[in-house]
């Protein structure tokens, strides 16, 4: 048995409601188990025995319980720890964020995201992640996700530090 954190996007905004016990409800039906969800904003940890496939098990549950198709990605846990490790060991935790790339970037985009970062922001592209320093806040930030979608033409989900932090030990690591 394994366990994997997913990372749903999008979801609980814009129309697209989804509530987390009908979500674990629905994924314990797939035979997955220890299935549980952290807050609102589409944060799984399940355990499997099947490997391959589960983003689209995955999706077509969620099109089939609430509707509506979305964005997610799948980690084997030990592979989600070895993204987030990545992350540069200065400044506040709370002024970090995490963007998980899912697929092949265009590397002559990275260069134009890195041209808008505000005057207190840093940006690193690491190994399958973003990550983003932003102590005046995110909101106001420019390098947020759909602008690193577009330039980079990649798809990504972002997570702040504490969340991804808290995902990591729900999973049962420190």
């Amino acid at each position: 048995m394994k366990t994997y954190i997913a990372l749903i996007r999008g979801i609980n905004v814009g129309g697209k409601v989804m509530k987390m016990a009908e979500l674990r409800a629905a994924l314990e039906n797939l035979g997955w188990m220890n299935v549980e969800t952290y807050i609102q904003s589409g944060n799984v940890i399940f355990q499997s025995m099947e490997g391959m496939g589960l983003e689209e098990k995955m999706d077509q549950c969620i099109q089939n319980t609430f509707g509506y198709s979305v964005d997610l990605q799948i980690f084997l846990l030990e592979d989600y720890v070895r993204i987030i490790h990545q992350r540069p060991e200065h400044g506040d935790d709370k002024f970090w964020h995490v963007t998980f790339l899912k697929g092949e970037l265009k590397r002559e985009g990275w260069e134009e995201v890195c041209s808008v970062k505000g005057p207190n922001e840093e940006v690193y592209l690491k190994e399958g992640a973003i990550f983003l320093y932003c102590p005046d806040g995110y909101g106001i930030t420019q390098i947020h996700t759909n602008f690193i979608e577009k330039k980079l033409g990649v798809k990504g989900t972002t997570r702040n530090w504490k969340t991804s932090t808290k995902l990591k030990e729900l999973a049962g690591l420190k």
